[in-house]
């Protein structure tokens, strides 16, 4: 950039007036101001290819913005489909808790024939062994 700290030679004023040192100073001061027209001319193209390259970037970072809250979009939608869908959630749950109950009736049947079929056989078992003796005392 070009700061006014940097011209070469500043023009010579006195009470707002130029200062020509010789004859020749005319064309000295338009070759000067021809050179100042130059630079603030770069200065414009400077700056204006500065704020392009400003407005790139801040495209750049909009585009890449979208991109993000798009993906966001994208993922929330999943998520909002996924808790729209209870209904096949209950479906599950209801077939897993149908299995869960059938399954417990079976094995509290078997268990109960399981417990039947054994108890039985150990009171008869019990009841063979408990003979009663034979009365020999009458007998005699």
């Amino acid at each position: 950039m070009f700061l006014p700290s940097q011209v070469e030679n500043p023009l010579d004023t006195v009470n707002g007036k130029l200062i020509i040192p010789d004859p020749k100073g005319i064309k000295h001061i338009n070759s000067k101001f021809e050179h100042l027209n130059q630079r603030l001319d770069q200065l414009e193209v400077d700056l204006i290819i500065n704020r392009y390259q400003e407005k790139q970037q801040y495209l750049h970072q909009l585009n890449s913005i979208q991109c993000s809250i798009q993906k966001l979009e994208q993922i929330q939608s999943l998520k909002i489909a996924s808790k729209i869908d209870p209904f096949k959630s209950m479906q599950n749950l209801e077939h897993i808790y149908g299995q869960l109950i059938i399954t417990l009736i079976v094995a509290s049947f078997g268990l109960a024939s399981l417990f039947f079929l054994f108890g039985g056989n150990r009171q008869t078992c019990f009841k063979k062994s408990q003979q009663p003796a034979p009365i020999i005392s009458r007998i005699s």
